[in-house]
């Protein structure tokens, strides 16, 4: 897949004004975001604030009742220089947008008993029909390994573990070999090996030129890999900047309503979002006890 001559740092993918109503229920409200190439944006917030809802639209998989996304990618202009090619995610046939992005879900689900491979291998069904398909086999062979599933290569999808699942779509994910990445919660159900492993993983393509999201509730493991952090409230982007300038306790503490501390590994020196443990007083009243009858 050749390469957009965007520079790096460069937005290669916009929102503006993104307002989302579901039921008569605002979810999103005037949302503003950049997501720019050779770095790794990762969307937090608490439970409710619109992560996934926003994550649909920027994948052109939600349509906003207000507001507008746009892919922008570069392409060679007279004299050879580097013109900017604008496109409405809405505009654009289904093909088209598989091409230009490439989206991981949270829940993953297969409905037919297909392989690990077969699985990877449909992130190469954009490139049917093109010089690209030629690829296929190093590609397919390269995101097994990426993901570290080349040994469930055989095994059927319905067969492996929520967390073996979960790395055969992102080996998909990275098969699809697009210039936008954008992953939901792709760490859920990993261990903290393979979580590491895939938002490293991802930070690589970023670095070799892509253009990565990430959905986590682990604020630790997004201060450690993310360029900018998007905080979410209420529908509504309530912060954006580096870890430092985001990830602070006091901000946190009021997002998330629950108190947190934040300190400095001794080690590399990244973030540590720690929630602050308090146990009962003594002389606070017993929690509610709910009677319950077990069968005789």
């Amino acid at each position: 897949m050749s390469t957009a001559p965007l520079s790096p740092g460069e937005v290669t993918l916009e929102a503006r004004g993104v307002t989302v109503h579901l039921g008569g229920t605002p979810i999103l409200t005037e949302v503003d975001l950049d997501l720019r190439r050779g770095e790794v944006t990762v969307l937090v917030g608490p439970n409710g604030a619109g992560k996934s809802t926003l994550f649909g639209v920027l994948a052109g998989d939600i349509a906003p009742r207000a507001g507008t996304v746009r892919i922008i990618a570069g392409s060679p202009a007279a004299g050879g220089s580097a013109s900017r090619e604008l496109a409405d995610v809405s505009a654009l046939r289904p093909k088209e947008l598989s091409r230009r992005r490439a989206v991981q879900m949270q829940d993953s689900r297969l409905a037919f008993s297909f392989t690990a491979r077969d699985a990877v291998e449909m992130g190469r069904a954009p490139w049917v029909g093109t010089p690209e398909e030629e690829r296929d086999d190093e590609v397919i062979a390269a995101a097994l390994a990426a993901g570290e599933v080349t040994h469930l290569a055989a095994r059927q999808v319905p067969s492996l573990s929520g967390g073996e699942r979960s790395r055969v779509a992102f080996a998909r994910l990275l098969a699809q070999e697009t210039e936008i990445l954008l992953l939901d919660e792709p760490t859920a159900a990993l261990d903290i090996r393979h979580q590491e492993h895939v938002i490293a993983a991802a930070r690589a393509r970023a670095r070799a030129g892509a253009t990565v999201m990430v959905i986590v509730h682990d604020l630790s493991l997004a201060a450690a890999y993310a360029d900018r952090i998007v905080l979410l409230e209420d529908g509504r982007v309530r912060a954006v900047g580096s870890p430092a300038e985001v990830l602070t306790a006091e901000l946190l503490s009021e997002v998330y309503q629950h108190p947190v501390t934040v300190l400095t590994a001794p080690e590399g020196g990244e973030l540590l979002i720690v929630p602050v443990r308090r146990r009962p007083d003594a002389d606070a009243p017993a929690p509610l006890e709910i009677p319950m009858e077990l069968p005789a």
